[in-house]
């Protein structure tokens, strides 16, 4: 007997075995922010379950035959396994009408949108080992090197593997035995200790992982390519791409090319105004200004700070050094006077004098800043989101 069941916890992905996930329709729920609000169902109205179940036991005997002989067009973009899952869910849909199949389909390519299969935890491992020995450029290696690498590794799981502990010979071996791998004595100079040989493994690799170096990359081509912020872009199919570095179906960004600028706001209003999107939508320019917002407010703040410390510093710094020019020329200021000239020429030639070496001075230190500095690139990147944040100086009048 078959009937459907509904299973809730944290993290059932490391409680329940691969093909219990890849036979369900996760829904990941988020913890809810501060103003959002949410109908709790701890003091439902009497009567409200056992009413839609009334309801659904009537709609059953109604259309149990409709739903047995529908056939409802499967999108491609789901797998096999995820296929057999949202079929009969697709069927009872076609019962409401052309809309809610309509419905139906967006929300099992939301859920379950990927022509590759969940990664698995024997997949993962698989992938891994591949990486190990691409890395390690080895056609063979020890079971107890192999542990070290996985383990030693802080982007893997496997330090912490089971109840928080590594992985052991014993449970690798039983994640690697479906597919037809067993360690074996391997020959290293004259030891002879247990572990593996990169021809066992071949078979499962091109099998059960995607190639990297078959996946379809290409340059971006968009009209920013060349100079652009997308310049540094590289493209490939996201349902290729998705598994082998296990992103499971989750999207960060959507790049779109419209076909004019004067088309922004009605794209903008299209998605802004679905129901059915939680999306924030903006100009390429806006997305990439708003990424550095932060790092920009914190440089100008700085650079605006260190600016004027160091511009009352000079101010000082020349009035003193004008007061002592002053003060070493007092016998020859004495005998300019001396031969007649009033006060305001002596005040004047000294000005002049002055403004000439602070002119020569000034075109000096710019030259060498417009040398050192014009054109200079720096970057950062945010580790938010991976965009990295380029700024350029520009030294003009």
């Amino acid at each position: 007997m078959w009937s459907a069941k509904a299973l809730a916890g944290i993290s059932l992905e490391k409680h329940l075995p691969d093909a219990t996930l890849s036979r369900a329709i996760v829904f990941n729920l988020r913890r809810k922010l501060p103003h959002e609000e949410v109908s709790r169902l701890r003091h439902a109205e009497p009567g409200l379950f056992e009413d839609i179940a009334s309801k659904l036991a009537r709609f059953a005997e109604d259309h149990a035959q409709q739903v047995h002989q529908a056939r409802p067009e499967l999108p491609d973009e789901l797998n096999d396994r995820a296929q057999d899952n949202w079929e009969p869910l697709l069927a009872i849909a076609s019962c409401a009408g052309p809309d809610w199949v309509l419905r139906a389909t967006a929300a099992a390519l939301k859920l379950s949108g990927t022509r590759e299969e969940n990664v698995s935890t024997g997949n993962e491992l698989l992938a891994d080992i591949r990486q190990i020995f691409e890395r390690k450029q080895v056609d063979r290696i020890k079971t107890a090197d192999l542990i070290d690498a996985l383990v030693g590794d802080d982007e893997m799981s496997w330090a912490t593997y089971y109840q928080g502990k590594p992985i052991t010979p014993k449970q690798l071996s039983k994640l690697l035995v479906p597919y037809g791998i067993k360690s074996k004595t391997v020959r290293f100079g004259n030891s002879t200790p247990k572990g593996y040989e990169a021809s066992q493994f071949r078979d499962a690799f091109a099998r059960y992982l995607a190639d990297p170096e078959k996946l379809p990359q290409r340059r971006n081509d968009s009209p920013e390519s060349n100079n652009g912020m997308a310049g540094g872009e590289i493209w490939a199919d996201a349902a290729v791409v998705q598994p082998a570095y296990r992103r499971g179906n989750s999207y960060q960004s959507v790049y779109t090319k419209l076909t004019s600028v004067g088309a922004f706001p009605e794209f903008k209003d299209s998605l802004t105004t679905d129901p059915r999107l939680n999306v924030k939508v903006a100009k390429a320019t806006e997305f990439y200004s708003e990424q550095s917002t932060v790092l920009r407010g914190i440089i100008i703040g700085l650079g605006s700070l260190i600016a004027g410390l160091m511009g009352l510093g000079a101010i000082f710094g020349a009035l003193n050094t004008m007061y002592t020019a002053v003060s070493a020329r007092t016998r020859e200021i004495a005998t300019l006077r001396a031969l007649g000239f009033k006060s305001a020429p002596v005040v004047i030639s000294v000005l002049f004098e002055s403004l000439v070496l602070a002119l020569a001075g000034g075109l000096i230190g710019g030259g060498l800043a417009y040398l050192g500095f014009d054109g200079f690139r720096a970057a950062t990147i945010n580790w938010q989101s991976f965009s990295q944040i380029a700024f350029a100086f520009d030294v003009n009048a």
